[in-house]
């Protein structure tokens, strides 16, 4: 969503900055009346097109949704190992690290099952599997983990919009 961010200028003030993002963030014009058209730089504006039409079109005519949860899963993974060494004196997380752990392990070896679903529908063989089953698992996964990462108000609630530590659920434990 943010592949045109600006490169960080000196002495500028950025929404994305003021929110806890990087530098340069989406411009210091992003969201406010100076956002107007002068501000697109037209070959940046094709690449992003190409980028989100080709993003659309694999969600749309691949069989399998290309998402990589062994990604996701060890990024909560090396923060939870994180959380857990600055706390350990005080707090045992060890359980969470086991469990974190196996995710990271189950997903590395979902992620490698799909990669070669994938390929064997790319050659057009029947993959013998229920594609809108495993979809619809594969969404479960993502709405079940991902927002560990994300948010501390949960799917209901409302967190504010300003920058959240990663795991923000245990951000207590920096």
């Amino acid at each position: 969503m943010t592949v045109s961010e600006q490169p960080p200028t000196s002495g500028a003030i950025s929404a994305s900055a003021l929110l806890g993002g990087r530098s340069g963030g989406l411009g210091w014009w992003w969201h406010t009346t100076e956002d107007t058209l002068d501000k697109l730089d037209p070959q940046f504006l094709a690449r992003d097109a190409r980028l989100y039409a080709a993003t659309i079109y694999r969600l749309c005519a691949e069989a399998f949704l290309p998402f990589d949860y062994a990604a996701a899963a060890y990024e909560l993974d090396t923060q939870i190992r994180h959380y857990a060494e600055l706390v350990a004196d005080r707090f045992d997380l060890g359980e969470l690290q086991t469990r974190s752990a196996a995710l990271c392990d189950a997903a590395g070896t979902l992620h490698a099952d799909l990669e070669a679903l994938r390929r064997r529908s790319f050659a057009g063989e029947d993959a013998q599997v229920d594609a809108a089953d495993l979809n619809r698992a594969l969404m479960q996964l993502g709405r079940t983990t991902i927002p560990l990462n994300y948010t501390v108000a949960g799917p209901f609630g409302h967190d504010p919009a300003l920058a959240l530590p990663p795991l923000p659920l245990l951000a207590a434990a920096a």
